[in-house]
């Protein structure tokens, strides 16, 4: 199985092993704090999540979202699976890859920078547009029930 995995793939399972508190839906880590971790845009670990998913190695939690061309699916969160932990173990006892960053080491950087104000601004408003958003479609639809 380890010659259809690439690095990308691997930095991201041994990321989310050395990050969760634990395997399975109950564990997840959004993909927020994986960009932190990992350096590596949203898109991209959306991308890497979707082909390690059917391989039974991550799970994903997607969220819907109103946009200019209407409702869109996107991937919030990612976790670990119980075969993603062995396989990363597996790799462990072989000593095949690198270390990652942890999300602490990650996140105590970008506070050192003063960026983490920005972002969490950033955040605050993505979510209080979401909630608007949600709320004229939910207006909207109420509306065309009655």
């Amino acid at each position: 199985m380890d010659a259809h995995i690439n690095d990308d793939e691997k930095d991201l399972l041994r990321f989310l092993h050395e990050n969760v508190k634990g395997c399975g839906l109950t564990f997840p880590l959004h993909v927020r704090t994986i960009e932190l971790g990992t350096g590596r845009d949203g898109d991209s670990i959306r991308r890497t999540a979707s082909y390690l998913e059917p391989k039974g190695m991550v799970g994903t939690i997607a969220e819907q979202y109103a946009s200019s061309t209407g409702m869109l699916l996107t991937i919030t969160q990612v976790y670990l699976t119980g075969a993603g932990e062995e396989y990363v173990r597996n790799l462990d006892r072989g000593g095949i890859g690198r270390k990652v960053k942890r999300v602490d080491d990650a996140l105590s950087s970008v506070t050192n920078t003063g960026a983490f104000k920005f972002t969490n601004h950033k955040v605050v408003i993505a979510i209080l547009m979401a909630l608007g958003i949600g709320i004229v479609w939910l207006g909207t639809w109420l509306k065309h029930q009655l």
